[in-house]
């Protein structure tokens, strides 16, 4: 089938969809209890954006031996203390408040507006978050207590409400306790819950949520095949899981090959991949990235821009290894790029440059890893559309790469090929 980018929107006049928001589709979140944690091209149907001062380009159509000892826990990267999405950004600050910044028509920042904000602004109505996701318009918060909330556009159920009505303001996700990890991506949603079990929802027409079927779900659907998971990674159209014994299952679209199994073959309940000692896991728009706990770097998929790091542009069913990367901890897959945070602090990016989405001062793409310029030690890292995160050790939120919309929240819509600040505070791994 023809793949098209998941835009399938109702435009709505403002009051109208602020008045929807307010109901919130599902009732409005309630104060936060006191556990943890793609993007593409304008939908057809969407409100117009906001002046951009390079604005993105439309998005591609689509349809062992014993590992090395394992290094520390790998930095959380995505749906955990920042994250990038398709034309916006998340935050999570250490004292459990939610910020949001960018492009903002279909109510993706959660302000109870739809109106771009250039500069971070609080989500109101949440307290204790532990952990943020973002899809391509819609976004999700973890509470501490292991409640999910979520805002913006439910098209295809990825609030996971129980129906396609949007939100500009935070609604709670129904039937989900005990998370510990979200991750959104395209128009669907992933929750790991603290007995290893995972739950998706939300468009389901490449099979991205597992459950067998192409069936989208308006509400949170258990994946029946899947137990003991420590990790969940989700792209526009294909979704990763890592379990207690390292293994790595994956599941979905598989254009360019970026389930790695070799096969080019959609799946649609996950299938386990022949790899061993898996610590990190990253599904982008097209590829997809691991770390092995020998701190090594594998990647799979489309590879048009580089973003599999191996030097070439040749696609790839199977992993192969980025040049040069060693001592990885965590990855990102974006659109057409790719980050890797080192245990020294320092982080590598290969792949597309647009708008300089690498952070190593220019524009031009690179299919071998250069390194971000960004101060401090990079403890986690957030690859978006056209855009990217750092965050430093010491809680400080850097962007870098286009600033459409102001989804770098310094302010400005000045695009970025090095990092610059853009809040503290915010919730370190």
């Amino acid at each position: 089938m023809t793949k098209l980018r998941n835009f399938a929107f109702v435009q709505l006049p403002l009051a109208a969809a602020l008045a929807l928001s307010a109901c919130g589709g599902g009732g409005s979140a309630s104060e936060g209890g006191v556990s943890p944690a793609g993007d593409s091209g304008p939908a057809p149907n969407a409100p117009a954006p906001a002046p951009s001062p390079q604005p993105d380009p439309a998005p591609q159509p689509n349809p062992s031996p014993s590992p090395a000892p394992q290094p520390p826990a790998p930095a959380p990267v995505s749906g955990q203390g920042a994250v990038a999405g398709f034309q916006f950004s998340l935050a999570v600050k250490s004292d459990g408040t939610v910020f949001a910044w960018g492009r903002n028509e279909l109510g993706q920042l959660g302000d109870g507006t739809l109106t771009t904000q250039l500069a971070p602004v609080q989500v109101p109505g949440l307290a204790g978050a532990k952990g943020v996701a973002a899809g391509d318009w819609h976004a999700l918060a973890l509470l501490a207590d292991g409640r999910v909330f979520a805002w913006g556009d439910n098209s295809k159920g990825q609030l996971g409400i129980g129906s396609n009505v949007p939100s500009a303001v935070p609604v709670q996700v129904s039937g989900l306790s005990g998370v510990t990890m979200v991750a959104a991506a395209g128009t669907h949603s992933l929750a790991l819950t603290q007995d290893g079990s995972v739950y998706a929802w939300g468009n389901n027409g490449w099979g991205q949520l597992g459950d067998g079927t192409t069936s989208d779900h308006s509400a949170p659907v258990k994946i029946g095949t899947l137990a003991g998971v420590t990790r969940i990674a989700t792209g526009a159209y294909h979704s990763m899981a890592i379990l207690a014994d390292a293994t790595l299952h994956v599941w979905g679209d598989n254009d360019h090959g970026k389930l790695c199994d070799g096969s080019g073959a959609i799946q649609l309940a996950p299938i386990q991949l022949a790899l061993a000692g898996v610590v990190d896991i990253a599904a982008g728009n097209e590829h997809s990235a691991i770390v092995l706990a020998d701190g090594s770097v594998r990647t799979c998929g489309s590879n048009d821009a580089g973003q599999l790091g191996d030097g070439s542009s040749i696609d790839s069913l199977v992993p192969v290894q980025p040049v040069g990367i060693g001592s990885a901890r965590a990855v990102s897959a974006g659109n057409k790029h790719t980050l890797v945070v080192l245990g020294d602090g320092s982080a590598r990016a290969f792949g597309d440059n647009n708008s300089g989405k690498l952070g190593d001062g220019s524009s031009i793409a690179s299919p071998l890893p250069v390194t971000v310029l960004a101060p401090g030690a990079i403890v986690a890292a957030s690859a978006g559309y056209n855009h990217s995160l750092a965050l430093a050790g010491d809680g400080t939120l850097h962007a870098f790469g286009s600033n459409g919309s102001g989804r770098l929240g310094d302010g400005t819509t000045t695009n970025r090929p090095i990092a610059v600040p853009v809040l503290g505070g915010v919730m370190t791994p």
